[in-house]
C-alpha cells in the first residue's frame, strides 16, 4: 500500500524575510535532542521565481556538457522509465539529471496551474521544458531529443563564448 502524501497546512508556499529565517533557525536550535529530518512523504512548496528556473536549467546543462549524445540517450531512456529492469543502480550523474529535469518539469507545471506562463517567440532554451514534458508523457523520442539538444546547446555556448 502507497504511503498517502503529507501536505504542507498552508496550500502556498510563504516567501521567508530574513526575520522568518533567523525564527526557524531559533526553533531548530531549541531542540533538545536529535536530528531534524524530511520525511519522505512530504511535500513541500517552495516559491521558485524564473530565474532561479533558468539558473536550474543552466545547471542541467552544466552537468550534461560533457556527456556524450549516446550517454544522454540511455540516461534519458533509464529516467524516463524509472530506472525499472536495470540491473545497476542509478549513477550519481543519473540522479542529478533526474532531479534538475523534475524540478524543471515541476516549474513550469506549477507556472503553467498559476498562469504565470507567458507566450513567446521561440528560445532555444525553452526546447527543454517541451521535452521533458514530452519524456515525462512516455514518449520514446524523448531520449533521442534530448540528445539532439544537448548537442545544440554545447553549440550555442561556444558560439556565446566565441563573441
Amino acid at each position: 500500500m502507497a504511503k498517502k502524501k503529507k501536505n504542507s497546512e498552508e496550500p502556498n508556499p510563504k516567501i521567508l524575510q530574513p526575520k522568518d529565517v533567523d525564527q526557524s533557525i531559533k526553533k531548530l536550535d531549541d531542540l533538545e535532542s536529535g536530528v531534524v529530518t524530511i520525511p519522505p512523504n512530504a511535500v513541500i512548496n517552495v516559491p521558485i521565481s524564473g530565474s532561479f528556473r533558468f539558473a536550474i536549467e543552466d545547471t542541467l546543462h552544466y552537468v550534461m556538457r560533457d556527456m556524450s549524445s549516446d550517454q544522454i540517450v540511455v540516461a534519458m531512456h533509464r529516467i524516463r522509465t524509472g530506472f525499472k529492469g536495470v540491473k545497476e543502480e542509478a549513477t550519481p550523474l543519473e540522479k542529478s539529471l533526474w532531479t534538475l529535469m523534475s524540478l524543471v518539469a515541476e516549474c513550469n507545471y506549477q507556472a503553467a496551474e498559476q498562469k504565470l506562463t507567458v507566450h513567446t517567440k521561440a528560445d532555444i532554451k525553452e526546447d527543454l521544458a517541451g521535452i521533458i514534458n514530452s519524456m515525462n508523457k512516455g514518449d520514446i523520442d524523448s531520449a533521442k531529443n534530448m540528445a539532439e539538444y544537448s548537442a545544440k546547446m554545447k553549440d550555442f555556448n561556444k558560439k556565446s563564448n566565441e563573441d
